[in-house]
């Protein structure tokens, strides 16, 4: 008797029942090396500027905050406020909810590739596509970064909506109410009715005409209108505007960011790499463009009657969409799933008569996903306990000398490929330092490895330069204390410092904060 034989014997409930025990038992196993990860970058300020203390206090997080800025995410905001309750200031805990959540995630996946896995009549698929959407690498910034509670509360909530369409193609209340959820969390939902239309279109055996899809996902378009009108009226926050970075990207630029997202998902392992070759060698890119072209015009010719083949291909193209103007990896965590469906389901087809063929495969990128996600896993860990030990070293340095403030001329933003400290450091230095101290940054660093040197000196008329001797640079923040900062070049600064009682300056280099003497 076969596997698929065996599996059709089980009911559909105890199959799932025990399915999700053995995605729970995956993701702890996989994602274990993440749990002993400390709070990086803006982890502290996102936990604190939801910290409540009663019920009334929880509520108000649906209201605007000055800290959404032009975005309105409240259900995020409102959960990690419920969160704050348990979890206080333990990572552990919040690392913990990540995993659970992601999990949960991946088994709603697995719920609705099943409802269209019947269009190619494998019961594998759904369970083969859980698995690799579940240790995806390319997802470790929406899974190890805490800030991107946003993005796993909307992929849950978006494909619950879509579940509950898709039981009798039916606008439903309840795929009302989880797309509405799905906004309330991030931007990325807007493109929900385009799927609503695309799932009906494609997918619905009974769909009686175009208009027909085109009615059912008007609703949900009507649904969109009414809450970006709201939003706008009660908010006046645009979709986007002229003052976010989303809109300062062209045609050109969208076109450019579809390179990127759909090469990252083909070569999730290392971004930043693959990045730096492809531009210091333009040609290769080029040609690899090109090759990529034309697999993708012979597969389309080749699958141009597949109706899911078509869905799963438009699914991941329009769940980019709304982020299409900035190229941020986590904005691939919902297309994600449409590719681990995509890329499930063309091995299967692919070899339909050799199974065993298609089955091993399946096996090999699984494990060839989970390896680089916990080898990625251990580098945010390794990289974020020495970032700890950093700060700890430097309040040594303030304990034992009367400072008042502090100035940092340059910290690690990233190192290889983790945002240590790149978004709200003042918040986190304040949190690890644990001393009530005025912190000012001029500017921010990205590093190749931890123990990286930055060269000090300093010139003629006493002003100090700092230099990146490899191939990394600064960027600069605003210049709040009028230091006469100046950029020379990417990889070097010079600045004056005017001596202060009780002020502090360091830089990063070697691992550590250096401090800045004479």
């Amino acid at each position: 008797m076969g596997f698929q034989q065996r599996l059709k014997n089980i009911s559909d409930f105890k199959k799932d029942y025990l399915f999700f025990f053995v995605l729970l038992f995956a993701g702890v196993l996989f994602f274990a090396p993440s749990l002993q990860i400390p709070f990086i970058s803006d982890e502290v300020a996102f936990i604190k500027r939801n910290t409540v203390f009663n019920f009334a206090q929880l509520l108000g997080l649906f209201d605007k905050k000055v800290y959404d800025g032009f975005y309105y995410r409240p259900f995020g905001n409102f959960v990690s406020g419920i969160l704050t309750f348990f979890a206080g200031d333990n990572p552990f805990f919040y690392r913990l909810f990540n995993v659970i959540l992601h999990i949960i995630n991946a088994f709603i996946f697995f719920k609705f590739a099943k409802s269209i896995s019947q269009k190619i009549n494998n019961d594998i698929l759904p369970y083969a596509a859980a698995f690799l959407f579940l240790v995806f690498p390319g997802n470790d910034y929406a899974l190890l970064w805490h800030t991107a509670l946003f993005d796993r509360l909307l992929v849950g909530l978006y494909l619950l909506g879509l579940i509950s369409f898709l039981k009798n193609y039916r606008v439903t209340i309840s795929s009302v109410i989880f797309f509405i959820l799905a906004m309330l969390s991030k931007e990325s939902a807007f493109s929900f009715p385009f799927v609503i239309f695309i799932a009906d279109f494609f997918l619905n055996r009974n769909r009686t005409s175009f208009k027909s899809s085109a009615m059912k996902s008007g609703i949900y378009f009507l649904v969109l209108i009414g809450f970006l009108l709201l939003r706008f009226l009660l908010f006046n926050n645009n979709v986007f505007t002229a003052q976010d970075a989303h809109s300062s990207a062209g045609l050109f630029t969208i076109i450019k960011n579809y390179f990127f997202f759909g090469g990252f998902l083909l070569f999730p392992f290392s971004p930043r790499e693959i990045q730096q070759l492809f531009i210091s060698h333009q040609v290769i890119a080029f040609l690899f463009a090109a090759l990529g072209l034309l697999g993708l015009s012979f597969v389309l010719y080749k699958k141009k009657s597949d109706k899911l083949f078509w869905f799963l291909l438009l699914f991941i193209i329009l769940t980019i969409l709304p982020a299409s103007r900035l190229f941020m990896r986590w904005y691939l965590y919902l297309p994600s799933t449409g590719f681990a469906l995509l890329i499930s389901w063309f091995i299967l087809t692919s070899f339909n008569k050799r199974k065993i063929v298609g089955y091993v495969l399946l096996i090999l990128l699984f494990s060839i996903y989970s390896f680089s996600l916990v080898q990625k896993e251990i580098t945010w860990l390794e990289v974020s306990k020495k970032s700890v030990v950093a700060l700890e070293e430097l309040r040594k340095e303030c304990s034992a000398n009367q400072y008042s403030a502090i100035t940092f001329l340059t910290i690690p933003a990233k190192v290889g490929d983790v945002p240590v400290f790149q978004l709200q450091f003042e918040k986190l230095a304040g949190y690890y330092l644990k001393y009530e101290l005025n912190i000012s940054v001029l500017s921010k660093s990205y590093f190749t490895n931890w123990d990286e040197a930055v060269d000090v000196n300093s010139d003629k008329s006493g002003d100090i330069i700092l230099t990146h001797n490899k191939d990394n640079y600064f960027l600069l923040f605003d210049n709040k204390k009028n230091l006469n900062f100046d950029l020379k070049t990417g990889k070097q600064l010079s600045f004056s410092v005017k001596p202060g009682k009780g002020i502090l300056y360091v830089f990063f280099s070697k691992g550590k904060f250096q401090k800045i003497n004479g």
